[in-house]
């Protein structure tokens, strides 16, 4: 089987096994997303994009969406972890789809989030309310400022 590398694979009849393959593994990391399963989530969206579809943007947009959902309830040093792997996949979408809107917006949320909460970790201060600790109700708003859910 062919691993989608380029977009022109997409067009290549060589590949129609490959793409059918692509749509159920994507579905089924996509489910597990849907489901609010992030971290089977993301093991499903590494595998697909490794082995399977190394273009899908939705997928990297996902992926990154996973690894922020990941960091709200960790400290310091994991959820700098999570919020490098999210930067990290938005960044090359950004390369790739500099124009378009969804991926960028959520590209600047989530560098200012992991640039304010890297800031904290090495001036080594308290903000006013870590995630960690927040109440349901506070972390329903950061979720819906800033994961815009």
């Amino acid at each position: 089987m062919a691993k989608i590398a380029k977009p022109s694979d997409y067009y290549n009849l060589k590949n129609l096994w490959s793409l059918r393959n692509c749509n159920i593994e994507y579905g089924k990391a996509h489910k597990k997303f849907k489901e609010r399963k992030y971290k089977d989530a993301k093991d499903n969206y590494e595998t697909y994009i490794e082995e399977y579809n190394s273009v899908d943007w939705d997928a990297y947009y996902e992926l990154a969406l996973c690894y922020l959902h990941l960091s709200i309830p960790l400290k310091d040093d994991e959820e700098i972890k999570y919020l490098k792997q999210a930067k990290k996949h938005l960044e090359k979408i950004h390369k790739e789809k500099p124009n378009n809107k969804r991926y960028y917006r959520k590209f600047l949320e989530i560098s200012d989030v992991y640039t304010k909460r890297k800031a904290h970790r090495d001036i080594d201060h308290k903000l006013p309310l870590k995630l960690a600790e927040a109440s349901d109700d506070e972390l329903k708003q950061f979720r819906k400022e800033i994961l815009g859910e």
